[in-house]
């Protein structure tokens, strides 16, 4: 690690670092090393040499300099230039590049961004003030919420974009993590911080579980909300509900997915927020499938094709006509069963769904002989 060389500090004389410097360690334990104690009475040898030089460095730093510098130890990970600019108010990068310049910040020149070496980490973390941890955890929760959201919008904007979002999202991800994790922790003191709670669980909704286990995101919305309903926020609390029914139906865990669903859709309805509620009965209706419930899965799939019908989307159709025919097949509803079957057919034979076609002929043939329509059946499953 070369760090905090005597010639790197532009503030002091080589001398009188020197001097200061012999000074400082006669402060220190005679013994050579001190150890600080961590959490679980772990202890952490830490290099003498290094801490009276930082001490030195530190104390005769330029004001503003050593706020940034302080500030710049709340990170949980690596950041570019942009967020030391937002968040520090490093504007021109004078003070970063000054802390470069000093080996107080590491720089990845390849990445184009800055992250400490743990040693100095530690010691600067100690000199951090309360008022700068208050709002410059706020400001770092705030400015990751927008990284996130910026890496999903890109994938909605272009599926094809899928790996740049995911690389976004992958770079900043323990900062991200860090301020969802403040939000939860802080929603009852701020109306604002409650919404973030909830829109952080939003934004993530699609590429957080391609990165992350199921249950790191069902935690992510639990605390969202319960952040969400302790604020009375009933958007953020639907978005929510939608993402722990997402998760849950993608785990089988359906009857537990089912009552968030239910809620989901229910205040979806209620705020007008369309593509929500047509979600959230599409998944609603897959989970009633599942567990037997037939009438309730033909009612949610039966609103979806109105939903989709009205969007224009044919391939979506095709899909929602087969799901509404499997629950009227099932729940012993023949004609209407047979009738969304066919629909289901002229759609994907219109598409050039050669697969999709040869699963419901399949589908059809077993309907009918399922009402000892023989002859009918024999074609379909041809």
């Amino acid at each position: 690690m070369q760090v905090l060389t005597l010639k790197a500090n532009p503030y002091l004389s080589v001398d009188t670092l020197i001097r200061d410097l012999r000074e400082e360690r006669q402060l220190m334990k005679p013994e050579g090393d001190i150890e600080l104690e961590k959490e679980k009475d772990k202890k952490e040898v830490i290099d003498r040499n290094i801490e009276p030089i930082f001490n030195i460095v530190f104390r005769d730093m330029r004001k503003e300099a050593a706020t940034v510098f302080r500030k710049l130890a709340l990170f949980s990970s690596s950041f570019d230039e942009k967020a030391v600019a937002n968040i520090c108010g490093d504007r021109d990068g004078e003070h970063l590049g000054r802390l470069v310049f000093l080996g107080l910040v590491e720089r990845d020149s390849i990445n184009k961004r800055y992250y400490f070496h743990q040693l100095i980490h530690k010691l600067i973390k100690a000199e951090v003030r309360p008022p700068e941890k208050i709002l410059t955890h706020r400001n770092l929760a705030f400015y990751y919420f927008d990284t996130l959201k910026d890496a999903n919008d890109l994938y909605e904007s272009d599926e094809d974009a899928l790996e740049s979002a995911l690389n976004l999202f992958d770079l900043d991800w323990f900062n991200i993590q860090a301020g969802q994790k403040w939000s939860a922790l802080k929603n009852t003191e701020d109306a604002k911080i409650a919404k973030l709670c909830g829109d952080f669980c939003k934004e993530a909704r699609i590429l957080m579980p391609m990165r992350h286990p199921t249950d790191e995101c069902i935690e992510w919305n639990e605390s969202a909300l319960t952040a969400s309903r302790e604020s009375e926020n009933v958007e953020s609390e639907k978005n929510n509900l939608l993402s722990l029914g997402m998760q849950l139906h993608s785990l089988g865990i359906y009857d537990k997915a089912i009552e968030y669903l239910e809620e989901a859709q229910s205040l979806s309805n209620k705020l007008g927020h369309v593509g929500d509620e047509k979600h959230s009965l599409d998944l609603l209706g897959q989970c009633c499938l599942r567990t037997g419930n037939f009438e309730r899965a033909i009612e949610c799939f039966a609103k979806v094709l109105e939903f989709v019908r009205l969007e224009g989307k044919a391939s979506k159709e095709m899909e929602i006509l087969n799901l509404l025919a499997q629950a009227c097949f099932q729940g012993n509803e023949y004609e209407r069963g047979e009738l969304n079957f066919k629909l289901a057919l002229e759609k994907a034979q219109k598409l050039g769904n050669k697969v999709f076609q040869a699963q419901v002929l399949n589908d059809l043939g077993r309907l009918c002989n399922t009402v000892k329509k023989y002859q009918s059946a024999m074609p379909y499953l041809k």
